[in-house]
Protein backbone atom coordinates (compact mmCIF):
# COMPACT_ATOMS: atom_id res chain seq x y z
CA UNK A 1 0.00 0.00 0.00
CA UNK A 2 1.07 3.20 -0.91
CA UNK A 3 0.72 6.29 1.46
CA UNK A 4 1.55 9.42 1.87
CA UNK A 5 1.61 8.85 5.93
CA UNK A 6 0.94 5.42 8.17
CA UNK A 7 -2.21 6.41 9.21
CA UNK A 8 -3.87 7.52 5.77
CA UNK A 9 -5.75 4.11 5.81
CA UNK A 10 -9.49 4.68 7.17
CA UNK A 11 -9.64 1.21 8.80
CA UNK A 12 -7.10 1.99 11.05
CA UNK A 13 -9.18 4.16 13.14
CA UNK A 14 -11.92 1.90 13.33
CA UNK A 15 -9.46 -1.19 14.75
CA UNK A 16 -8.21 1.09 17.29
CA UNK A 17 -11.60 1.70 17.92
CA UNK A 18 -12.95 -1.45 18.14
CA UNK A 19 -10.00 -2.28 20.17
CA UNK A 20 -10.60 0.18 22.65
CA UNK A 21 -13.80 -0.99 22.93
CA UNK A 22 -13.50 -4.25 23.75
CA UNK A 23 -12.09 -3.27 26.98
CA UNK A 24 -15.36 -0.92 28.17
CA UNK A 25 -17.23 -3.60 29.55
CA UNK A 26 -14.74 -5.06 31.32
CA UNK A 27 -14.83 -2.07 34.30
CA UNK A 28 -18.35 -2.11 33.91
CA UNK A 29 -19.30 -5.45 34.95
CA UNK A 30 -16.95 -5.92 37.80
CA UNK A 31 -17.76 -2.32 39.36
CA UNK A 32 -21.54 -1.54 38.48
CA UNK A 33 -24.83 -3.20 38.36
CA UNK A 34 -25.74 -2.27 35.33
CA UNK A 35 -27.35 -5.07 33.50
CA UNK A 36 -25.51 -6.31 30.17
CA UNK A 37 -27.88 -4.31 27.31
CA UNK A 38 -27.10 -0.93 29.34
CA UNK A 39 -23.39 -2.39 28.86
CA UNK A 40 -23.44 -3.26 25.20
CA UNK A 41 -24.71 -0.25 24.37
CA UNK A 42 -22.20 1.76 26.60
CA UNK A 43 -20.04 -0.14 24.56
CA UNK A 44 -21.12 0.72 20.95
CA UNK A 45 -21.29 4.43 22.27
CA UNK A 46 -17.36 3.99 23.23
CA UNK A 47 -16.82 2.27 19.84
CA UNK A 48 -18.69 5.40 17.99
CA UNK A 49 -17.08 8.27 19.16
CA UNK A 50 -13.63 6.62 19.06
CA UNK A 51 -14.06 5.67 15.53
CA UNK A 52 -14.94 9.48 15.04
CA UNK A 53 -12.78 11.05 17.06
CA UNK A 54 -9.75 9.08 15.84
CA UNK A 55 -10.94 9.66 12.06
CA UNK A 56 -9.78 13.42 12.77
CA UNK A 57 -6.14 13.65 11.17
CA UNK A 58 -4.91 15.71 13.96
CA UNK A 59 -5.64 13.21 16.88
CA UNK A 60 -5.06 10.15 14.71
CA UNK A 61 -1.38 11.45 13.32
CA UNK A 62 -0.69 12.00 17.45
CA UNK A 63 -0.53 8.20 17.75
CA UNK A 64 1.78 7.49 15.54
CA UNK A 65 4.21 10.14 15.59
CA UNK A 66 7.35 7.39 16.60
CA UNK A 67 6.55 6.50 12.76
CA UNK A 68 8.36 9.65 11.31
CA UNK A 69 11.03 9.50 14.26
CA UNK A 70 11.67 5.74 13.06
CA UNK A 71 11.53 6.54 9.13
CA UNK A 72 14.42 9.36 9.93
CA UNK A 73 16.61 7.07 11.86
CA UNK A 74 16.19 4.47 9.51
CA UNK A 75 17.21 6.49 6.66
CA UNK A 76 20.27 7.61 8.70
CA UNK A 77 21.49 4.02 8.75
CA UNK A 78 19.51 2.17 5.46
CA UNK A 79 20.11 5.26 2.93
CA UNK A 80 18.61 5.08 -0.27
CA UNK A 81 20.82 4.69 -3.35
CA UNK A 82 22.16 3.35 -6.04
CA UNK A 83 23.38 0.41 -4.34
CA UNK A 84 19.80 -0.91 -3.68
CA UNK A 85 19.36 -3.82 -5.20
CA UNK A 86 16.68 -6.69 -4.34
CA UNK A 87 17.75 -9.09 -2.23
CA UNK A 88 15.66 -11.68 -4.33
CA UNK A 89 16.06 -12.06 -7.78
CA UNK A 90 12.99 -9.83 -10.44
CA UNK A 91 11.80 -12.64 -12.53
CA UNK A 92 8.08 -13.93 -13.35
CA UNK A 93 7.54 -17.16 -12.18
CA UNK A 94 4.37 -18.95 -13.48
CA UNK A 95 2.90 -21.83 -11.57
Amino acid sequence: MLAAHSSDDRLVPIAWAAGAALFVPLPLLAATLWSAPVIYLLQIIAFLVASIALSYSAIRFRFVPAVTRCGGILSLHFPPGALDRDELPVRLLEI
